[in-house]
């Protein structure tokens, strides 16, 4: 530049040290989230994808170029009402962290158990204006702590059972505590015990609990080799099924399918 006969010459720079450590910090969140071994979904405030990260492909089956735009509820089984997503959405909207659990299905169909935290991010004037979901496949862990419920209740059923018989003072009052203890137990809407009287090849009912508590009527005195439980006592063979309505083996299916009964254990 000429001036007054002179030549001058200017350097502009710009401090750029706080913008590269901008760069340098979200570069490191993003490998973070990237790397994480939950799954991560950010969505907007209308539900829509915007991101997620690898662990999330792992769990689903679904890409991230998939999901995007989509709403989570393609991740949905049919486990869950309305009222539960309903309760979701309104603790998320009024700015709150929601924590659960759910049953969500993959991209191949199979269902799998998840805990999930979803976190609202804020804009300027403090109101939801993005979403945060971390998710981790529980579906092993649960497996166990099912496991180990039903030991748990099986050995309580058993140690219950033992208490009732040596304590009775009687058979009958044994065995009517005995499936008492049942019924609580296994949830079941009815159980019942007889004894073989071998003389007359019949069995004699000593108890009944549960919907049922008579132990007189048509079930009372049942040859052995007749109707369902006579035909367990002939062939001394347990016999389970959770179809009992469509089981040939019920002589009375209308009365089965008039209690809605689904699953029977002799």
């Amino acid at each position: 530049l000429e001036f007054g006969g002179k030549e001058f010459s200017f350097t502009f720079s710009r401090d750029i040290t706080q913008r590269k450590e901008v760069e340098r910090q979200i570069n490191l969140q993003v490998t973070a989230l990237n790397a994480a071994a939950n799954g991560i979904v950010i969505t907007d405030k209308k539900g829509e994808i915007l991101w997620a990260n690898p662990a999330f492909t792992r769990l689903t089956g679904y890409s991230g170029f998939e999901v995007i735009g989509k709403n989570p509820r393609l991740l949905k089984s049919g486990a869950q009402d309305a009222a539960f997503y309903g309760e979701i959405w309104k603790t998320i909207l009024a700015g709150e962290v929601w924590e659960g659990e759910l049953v969500n299905r993959r991209k191949d169909g199979t269902l799998y158990n998840e805990q999930m935290t979803i976190t609202p991010v804020r804009d300027r004037s403090g109101a939801p204006s993005h979403f945060i979901a971390v998710k981790q496949d529980i579906t092993e862990r649960k497996r166990v702590e099912e496991a180990m419920a039903e030991r748990h209740r099986l050995a309580t059923l058993v140690a219950e059972i033992g208490t009732a018989l040596t304590a009775a003072e009687s058979v009958r009052q044994g065995l009517q505590r005995c499936a008492e203890i049942l019924v609580k137990n296994i949830d079941a809407a009815f159980a019942r015990v007889w004894t073989t009287n071998d003389e007359e090849k019949v069995l004699e009912l000593q108890a009944s609990a549960g919907i049922y508590t008579h132990i007189d009527g048509g079930h009372a005195r049942v040859p052995i080799g007749e109707f369902k439980i006579g035909i367990i006592a002939a062939s001394g063979e347990p016999h389970l099924t959770n179809t009992v309505q469509q089981d040939s083996g019920v002589k009375d299916p209308e009365w089965v399918r008039r209690e809605g009964m689904v699953a029977f254990a002799g």
